[in-house]
């Protein structure tokens, strides 16, 4: 008889509740194991089917660890402040506020409908003041480290929405993802966070945590570390006027044949020549209406605009042509870049396009290694004796060196060297080869033919000779050694409502340096010390510098520090330390449309009157998402100190994250800034660990099937039915294939967790999603499929309530149990719950044992291995077994290693090498007692009739290899 999911989920939901069941002590003698989800934006749509899995995963892992002995502490919070919240409320025309709220209480209900374990005592909302205190502590922190700065910055602008767009706004088509409407670039003042100053420090750690290599690769690649050579370019005809490019590959700057600048490069004026101006100014106007992606797509045509004037190579003193191209960014590197077409596709597309020359420096060593013999034999016809003999010896000394890969030619050697062959001699050939690359072919007979050409470069490897041509820019003065990243410093700010306020006050620069000055907080009380203000004075409040050597240092009010003074882009700034600096109250929160925030229109947020002569503009600018989720793993550790993130007796017992789960589409963004966040901790002593998450486990997505038309359009699933293992659209009977995709409501395929849950029971959904398929990959979600996990369930409470399935071997059975204990445990700690599950099946179907004693010890046992699973039905199947506390609190089965080994093993045996029949043997069988019942054996023993016997080999309880001849 199935069981009643309903009754006992609600049963066993209300129980823990109602007894706090997961709460988790801060301290404890037992050894700690912090495992954590991705805290998830609570959308107005709920829980989707994707959010059970990780979530069910990280339940079994935490409830396994509890009854292994660990103090587990197993959180939940709310990622939502930011613009899918904003957007939302903007959509519904409700407060975000409001919306937020209401669908945290959804969440909050969902997830407890599932029954996952966490400690809500400690949830965290990322828009509650007394959390996002916190979050502006930290920023307060960057900014007096100097890691947080202004800076004029363009960004993406909707003209029709009035409004600044983060990059995933703005659509493939440069156009705005709400409205269609064209984006702009519109340089405005941004807070940026100084992340590149931490990119050593974030790819080198990455090799200390235990996360998949795929995601570590992805992390390095976005910070992108190289080492190349900067170097400057001087204008031809004005030595004063220079730009600087960066290259990692200086070994093949003699092809360099043009420069190419961003149309926002800062210097760009100095270059553009009165003729070419109007096309230059043309160009660039244009460029200033395109995105950053829409100028940078590897698949977009790159198109210049010369600017009229040429620049010198340094290296060799040859003028190349200054182009202006919109695929080079003003704000990335140096914003220019040398171009040499030859040796690379973007170049050489421009050059083809533009007729500029292409000339190649280096060589496929596949290439010169066809020529040489061909050019050794032309070379030896053309040698006297003597030359000839002076020739092969050093052709033998030359081709040690070409067995390290170093491609021998008539010049030198070259792996991807700078100059190949060179103009040594009096006169020359050209030779153009299918491939377009000029081979020069010296025909002189004069020994000066080894007397090389810039000698310091050959036979060196591209390595080498990258270090030697760095060293002759340095010794030059033009050009150094750098370690460049691809990573750019983080754009913090937002002009948007739902976010956390920036606790800063902007200062008039010349109010604040007309402020008297004094050299000591004495003098600030000093009744013999009259200071002259512009505006007339009143009490003890008269706002006052303290200065160091003359430098404006800290703004004195009231006899007492106020805090530091800072130089903002065109203002004093000074902290505002009255944290939480709380979100004001707004009904009309819409984007201001002139490039602000709509704070700045909420006169009694933005003037603040620091003395009666004196006052401050707020910071209106919004921290983005991003702020309140790089640190709330910490918060979650002591939630409710006033006083700190955490206290240090509890930060130094929880360490880090021990096992952190969630989407490897975080790899570049949450997991680069938390990580970039924790080292600022750990470098100002807040935190003992320099990593944030020392295990990260990648869910795979829940996927569902859909069907595809010959010419790839796709069909709803209510519209196609199946006829034997095939499928035709119902209307038309025309034939589709089902192919695995992303849930979508157009196709209909979509899946309700909650109303799974309602038909079928929680805990039927949990072993569903984990054993769809390995928790790492990707599966398509059966409906079908979902039956079969309820009557593994069904099947497990009816041994529990009659015990009729009884097993045929009774020690089978109970070697099986501590088997299936082992397997559990080892899939668990690897997230292979659907192997896990498997094996439970399999035990299930096996059967009770017969024996009282061992039918007791199978249930117990049974029971806590199915409880991280299905924690629901094995509450309800540990009561059944007359247990009056929570099955939480029971401790995990041990195995016995003496049940693990079987009491018969299965023997392949195998004639000259080929397996000709199997034996059930004892464990442990001798080789004698194999080789005897293999000889009586009639399907084997018909292989050996006339054989010489040569050998047997023999492998316990595994194998017997037989090796006869023939007679």
């Amino acid at each position: 008889m199935p069981f009643n999911h309903k009754e006992i989920d609600a049963k066993w939901q209300k129980f823990w509740d109602e007894n706090k069941i997961f709460a988790t002590p801060s301290l404890s003698d037992k050894p700690k194991k912090y495992i954590l989800d991705m805290f998830p934006y609570p959308s107005g749509a709920g829980l989707h089917v994707g959010h059970p899995k990780g979530y069910t995963a990280t339940d079994i892992v935490s409830r396994y660890y509890h009854a292994k002995g660990f103090n587990v502490l197993h959180p939940i919070g709310f990622d939502a402040f930011g613009l899918p919240a904003e957007n939302f409320a903007i959509k519904t025309g409700t407060h975000p506020a409001v919306t937020t709220a209401k669908n945290i209480d959804t969440f909050i209900k969902q997830l407890k409908a599932l029954g996952f374990g966490y400690d809500w005592d400690r949830m965290v909302d990322t828009t509650d003041p007394e959390y996002y205190k916190w979050t502006q502590w930290i920023f307060l922190e960057l900014f007096k480290k100097g890691l947080a700065y202004e800076q004029n910055l363009p960004i993406n602008y909707c003209p029709s929405c009035k409004t600044g767009l983060a990059n995933e706004e703005v659509l493939s088509d440069n156009t705005c993802e709400r409205c269609g409407t064209l984006v702009e670039r519109r340089a405005l003042r941004q807070w940026v966070l100084k992340i590149t100053d931490y990119a050593e420090r974030l790819i080198d750690d990455l090799d200390e945590l235990d996360w998949a290599d795929s995601v570590k690769e992805m992390q390095r690649n976005w910070i992108g570390r190289s080492v190349g050579c900067e170097f400057e370019l001087k204008k031809s005809d004005d030595a004063t006027k220079k730009i600087a490019v960066y290259t990692t590959r200086v070994d093949t700057v003699f092809g360099m044949t043009y420069v190419v600048m961003a149309p926002d490069h800062p210097h760009v004026e100095d270059f553009i020549t009165d003729a070419e101006r109007a096309n230059c100014e043309k160009y660039i106007a244009e460029a200033k209406s395109k995105s950053d992606q829409d100028r940078t797509q590897d698949d977009k045509e790159k198109t210049g605009v010369f600017t009229g004037s040429y620049v010198i190579n340094p290296f060799n003193n040859e003028e190349v042509p200054l182009y202006i191209g919109d695929y080079v960014l003003g704000h990335y590197g140096t914003g220019a870049v040398m171009a040499v077409p030859a040796h690379d596709e973007r170049d050489h597309e421009f050059a083809k396009k533009y007729d500029l020359p292409i000339v190649p420096v280096i060589f496929p060593q596949e290439m010169i290694e066809d020529f040489r013999k061909q050019m050794d034999e032309e070379f030896q016809n053309s040698l006297s004796d003597d030359d000839l003999n002076t020739f092969l010896q050093k052709c033998e000394e030359d081709r040690k060196n070409f067995e390290k890969n170093l491609a021998y030619t008539l010049d030198g050697f070259i792996g991807e060297l700078p100059i190949t062959i060179g103009t040594i001699a009096e006169t020359t050939t050209t030779e153009i080869f299918e491939n377009g690359i000029e081979i020069l072919e010296t025909q002189s007979e004069k020994v000066e033919i080894f007397q090389e050409y810039n000698r310091e470069f050959f036979g060196l490897s591209s390595e080498e000779a990258r270090e030697k041509f760095i060293e002759l820019a340095e010794k030059g003065g033009f050009g150094r050694k750098k370690v460049n990243y691809k990573l750019r410093d983080w754009l913090f700010s937002r002009q948007r409502y739902w976010g956390e306020p920036i606790p800063l006050i902007h200062l008039d620069s010349e109010a604040v340096g007309d402020l008297p000055r004094i050299y000591s907080l004495e003098e600030a009380t000093d009744p013999n010390l009259a200071y002259v203000l512009k505006s007339e004075p009143k009490g003890d409040e008269n706002p006052l510098c303290l200065c160091s050597k003359g430098k404006l240092r800290e703004l004195v009010i009231g006899g007492k520090i106020f805090g530091k003074i800072y130089n903002g882009l065109s203002t004093k700034i000074v902290i505002d330390e009255n944290l939480p600096l709380k979100l004001p109250e707004m009904d009309d929160f819409l984007p201001a449309g002139d490039g602000n925030s709509p704070l700045a229109k909420v006169d009694d947020f933005v003037n603040i009157r620091l003395a009666d002569n004196l006052a401050g503009k707020r910071e209106t600018n919004t921290m983005p998402q991003w702020g309140g989720s790089c640190w709330y793993y910490l918060r979650y550790l002591d939630p409710k100190n006033p006083n700190a993130i955490a206290s240090k007796e509890i930060l130094d017992y929880w360490q880090n994250v021990d096992e952190y789960v969630g989407g490897a589409e975080h790899a570049v963004l949450h997991l680069l800034y938390a990580r970039f966040w924790h080292k600022v901790l750990y470098d100002i002593g807040v935190v003992p660990t320099k990593e944030p998450f020392q295990k990260l486990v990648n869910q795979g997505m829940v996927l569902a099937y859909a069907y595809e038309r010959k010419d790839g359009g796709l069909v709803a699933i209510d519209l196609v039915e199946e006829r034997d293992g095939k499928f035709f659209i119902i209307e038309t009977g025309e034939e589709v294939n089902r192919i695995v995709a992303k849930m979508s409501k157009s196709l209909k395929n979509t899946a309700n967790p909650l109303d799974i849950s309602e038909e079928y029971g929680a805990d039927t959904l949990r072993l569903y999603e984990m054993a769809i398929g390995d928790f790492r990959d990707s599966a398509p979600w059966n409906p079908d499929a979902i039956i079969g996990v309820r009557r593994f369930l069904d099947k497990a409470y009816a041994l529990y309530e009659n015990g009729k399935n009884v097993a045929k071997d009774e020690m089978k059975a109970m070697k099986l149990l501590h088997k299936t204990i082992k397997k559990v445990e080892e899939d668990i700690r690897d997230y292979k719950f659907n192997t896990a599950i498997s094996s439970m099946m399999i035990l299930v179907n096996e059967g009770l044992p017969t024996d009282p004693e061992f039918v007791t010890e199978w249930k117990e046992k049974f029971a806590i291995m199915l409880h991280p699973f299905a924690p629901h039905l094995a509450e309800e199947l540990w009561q059944m077994l007359g247990k009056t506390t929570s099955i939480f609190e029971a401790a995990w089965p041990e195995y016995d290693e003496f049940m693990l080994v079987d009491d018969e093993v299965t023997i392949a045996v195998q004639v000259n090498g080929k397996l000709r029949g199997t034996l059930t043997c004892f464990n442990g069988v001798a080789q004698e007692e194999v080789s005897a019942l293999a000889h009586a054996e009639p399907n084997i023993a018909k292989w050996l009739e006339g054989k010489i016997l040569v050998k047997e080999i023999f492998i316990p309880n595994k194998m017997l290899s037989i090796v006869v001849k023939d007679a």
